[in-house]
């Protein structure tokens, strides 16, 4: 039996190797943190597996390595990348592995620019509601890789799958997969909007030939209409009555045929709010839950952090960290469900997009940008004579700025628009050290 190399021994790379050793494999495990990982118990715990770990720099003779597992994160111009595409070695995502090992689960796959976390996490709150049993698994933050040997026939796994997940994603497991919008994001990796829509589309290449579905967006549907197979069985949902799941903001429909009332708090505007529950209850509606059961499930429904979060309200201004916010459609949608008047803390590692898509959206309702980190000159020279936009050197201080021009009623929101990984470990480190500052305003 050959070796297995696997690429970036973050959570999906230590995930592969755990399920590769235990079922009797050689792994050989590359990382540019090398010194930084050889201190982590849980890759030492590996290496006492049987792991050999190596910095991504090292020179591998690639003659008994049969197999190349990539993690989400790392380059496609990788050169051990290139190198074993040039050798023509098996290469597998680490999701790809983790579906070689799937028995006969059913299987939901959600994918989208913004909204596939809150998706994913809610269709599993929804099925366990219902008496399913039903794990999150994926970009949601736990490899699909290290609960395989936890897995029994009678799970349901809800998928959350990214644009880098997908791109090497090909065996047919899904039986629900949905595609909720593509918006700008990752351009700094993908170049343009076409090339990063077709990993998002590469979706549909994974629906189950016999009884699998495709839910899509409708404005997605439409954008993309030219790169959605014939092959594939889809179903729109929307706001628009043609579409097979729709809602006219009161009621919720299914192929023209009344289901249900939305509940009150999600009625009279659109809003991604209705966009995910339309989502979920559908694809969850597919596998037998009905809608009154989704419904009533969201009193219960905790959402995940750091997005549009209220966080409290200083002397009537109130504060939102929604640092998950990372591409410019998703301040856009951020700054619409806030009522009155909104300062925005903005910035980051820059991801190739435009900022000038704000101008329009933020008319009479952003009184002024604080942008920091990395993009803070761009989003200054983007939007110059179009908003006011001023800059600061962190987000303390921007903060700090920022109430002390509110005005009662206001809305202070951080949502960046950017990565986070010039200042910050992660977006979650970002929104904690937002509340934190938050919490100690007089």
């Amino acid at each position: 039996m050959g070796k297995t190399l696997i690429i970036g021994m973050g959570v999906s790379g230590q995930a592969a190797a755990k399920l590769l050793l235990g079922r009797g494999h050689s792994v050989i495990g590359v990382d540019s943190r090398y010194s930084e990982l050889a201190q982590d118990p849980a890759l030492a715990q590996l290496i006492s597996q049987g792991l050999i770990l190596e910095n991504d720099k090292s020179s591998l003779f690639f003659g008994d390595i049969d197999l190349v597992i990539v993690s989400p994160g790392i380059s496609l111009k990788h050169p051990l990348y290139i190198a074993a595409k040039g050798e023509n070695k098996r290469i597998l995502s680490e999701v790809e592995l983790g579906c070689l090992y799937l028995l006969d689960q059913k299987v939901i796959g959600v994918t989208g620019t913004n909204g596939k976390t809150t998706v994913t996490l809610l269709i599993e709150h929804i099925l366990n509601y219902a008496g399913k049993t039903a794990i999150a698994l994926g970009n949601v933050g736990v490899a699909l890789s290290a609960e395989i040997e936890r897995l029994d026939q009678d799970h349901i796994i809800v998928l959350e799958l990214s644009s880098y997940q997908l791109e090497m994603l090909s065996q047919k497991v899904i039986d629900v997969g949905i595609l909720l919008n593509i918006t700008p994001d990752h351009l700094d990796r993908y170049g343009t909007m076409e090339a990063y829509a077709r990993a998002k589309l590469n979706i549909q290449k994974c629906i189950k030939p016999e009884g699998g579905v495709l839910l899509i967006e409708e404005k997605t549907a439409s954008q993309y209409a030219t790169l959605l197979s014939p092959e594939t069985s889809y179903q729109l949902f929307g706001y628009q009555d043609s579409n097979f799941y729709h809602t006219d903001l009161k009621n919720l429909f299914r192929n023209g045929q009344l289901l249900a009332e939305l509940p009150k708090a999600y009625q009279d505007k659109p809003s991604l709010h209705i966009e995910n529950f339309l989502a979920a209850s559908a694809a969850c509606y597919t596998l037998g839950v009905p809608y009154e059961t989704a419904i009533n499930s969201l009193s219960s429904f905790v959402p995940p952090r750091h997005r549009i979060e209220f966080v409290r309200k200083i002397r009537g201004v109130s504060y939102y960290d929604d640092s998950k916010g990372t591409n410019v459609e998703a301040v856009k949608r951020a700054v619409e469900m806030l009522p009155n008047h909104v300062i925005l803390i903005a910035g980051g590692v820059d991801k190739g997009e435009s900022y000038t898509y704000w101008v329009d959206g933020f008319k009479n309702k952003v009184k002024c940008i604080c942008a920091i980190g990395e993009a803070k000159g761009k989003i200054k020279e983007n939007l110059e004579g179009s908003i006011s936009v001023l800059t600061f050197n962190d987000l303390k201080e921007a903060v700090h700025y920022a109430s002390s021009i509110a005005k009662p009623n206001d809305s202070i929101l951080l949502s960046p628009g950017c990565a986070s990984y010039d200042m910050f470990r992660d977006y979650v480190h970002r929104g904690k050290e937002f509340q934190s500052i938050v919490n100690s305003l007089g």
